[in-house]
């Protein structure tokens, strides 16, 4: 087999090793190399051991490639209104379209009022455009209070935190560790936003759309789990 010591290149055989076991460097470079290997396996195994004890799969959460895809999409609308202003209609249609993809695809969608003004079950025709007016209507509450420190970061630790609760009793565990992820990101975030005077941070429009559309699947999730 072979091994690299500061960029040279030695050839080593299992026989060479037997002829003579008193070679230092020889050892040296079994030492490093099993060494390095034992640990690469050993991260491998804690990894794989924590995902088992987890239980998260993408197959159990087959809806998340769609919530990063709007997650993403929203990023880069964000980002650019944060640093060149764009035009509030192209900003309401990149909140449309990430919307459309989460709702459609990930068939994230309100198709039960509750009993809300008489209304139980409802057709796609209606759910749909209803959800994506749920997306647009949290996702702009969160953009418009952020104007002041830590308000629309203290709101999304309790909403997420609330529904975190109740997927964790209903054993949800993958919007368990959503809402706990969520949590996580908002309480670093408000460390430097609200209780720090000489490094402050601000949420943006980058930051609180990508908030809004993270509340809304909470919050549409735990509508649809309520259904009889």
């Amino acid at each position: 087999f072979k091994m690299r010591n500061h960029g040279k290149s030695m050839r080593y055989s299992f026989l060479s090793l037997i002829e003579n076991p008193c070679n230092f460097e020889t050892l040296n470079f079994l030492r490093e190399y099993l060494k390095q290997n034992m640990k690469f396996s050993l991260k491998l195994k804690l990894f794989d051991e924590f995902k088992n004890t987890l239980g998260f799969r993408f197959k159990n959460l087959p809806e998340l490639k769609y919530i990063i895809a709007g997650i993403i999409i929203l990023f880069f609308v964000g980002i650019k209104d944060d640093i060149l202003i764009i035009a509030p209609l192209t900003k309401l249609m990149g909140q449309i379209f990430a919307a459309l993809i989460i709702v459609i695809f990930a068939d994230l969608q309100i198709t039960h009022l509750h009993g809300f003004f008489g209304i139980m079950e409802i057709s796609p025709y209606l759910g749909i455009p209803l959800s994506v007016f749920v997306f647009l209507v949290v996702i702009n509450g969160f953009n418009l209070i952020d104007g002041i420190d830590g308000l629309s970061a203290s709101i999304g630790v309790v909403v997420a935190g609330s529904l975190g609760v109740w997927f964790f009793l209903v054993q949800e565990y993958q919007y368990v560790i959503l809402s706990v992820s969520v949590m996580g990101a908002l309480f670093g975030f408000l460390r430097f936003n609200v209780f720090s005077k000489k490094n402050k941070i601000f949420m943006g429009d980058t930051g609180s759309l990508i908030l809004g559309l993270l509340i809304s699947v909470l919050i549409i999730k735990f509508n649809q789990m309520n259904i009889d």
